[in-house]
């Protein structure tokens, strides 16, 4: 991993927000955690470092992490109602709970996301909708899904 040194603050954070971002990508979700270590404040928008880091330990199945790192954010205030969901979303699916309990949340971001116009957002929830469909067997909502990203 290359150290960043001839850039301020906050493009630093930004650059490692991104890295890590590619790395989840990448399904290297240790190296997205690395690059996060180096975020050193959380600017205006910490969504994306929020959700990097939540969706990075729940696919390293670090869950005690995990909830003591939702506990954390959850005194913090945040007014992202986008994070919120995808936070949510991530202890949901972490909890193993209730597949209804999970496609009801997915559908109610689709509901909030439709309405903000935010691409990003909606193409992380596409990709959830369409893997939650694929791993319960239900081909054709998954392929409803695949097409109204498509078509979007």
């Amino acid at each position: 991993m290359t150290k960043i040194l001839a850039v301020s603050s906050l493009e630093k954070n930004i650059i490692y927000c991104n890295a890590s971002w590619n790395a989840i990508c990448s399904k290297d979700y240790r190296k997205a955690l690395k690059y996060l270590e180096h975020v050193t404040e959380l600017n205006n928008n910490p969504s994306e470092y929020y959700f990097n880091k939540a969706w990075s330990l729940y696919h390293l199945k670090r869950n005690q992490e995990l909830d003591e790192f939702l506990k954390d954010i959850s005194k913090q205030q945040v007014n992202n109602k986008y994070i919120w969901d995808c936070l949510t979303f991530v202890k949901l699916s972490n909890s193993k709970g209730n597949n209804k309990v999970i496609e009801d949340h997915l559908l109610q971001m689709e509901n909030y996301i439709s309405v903000e116009g935010d691409y990003e957002a909606k193409a992380f929830l596409y990709t959830q909708l369409i893997s939650f469909y694929k791993r319960t067997r239900q081909y054709k909502k998954a392929l409803h899904f695949a097409e109204n990203y498509i078509n979007s």
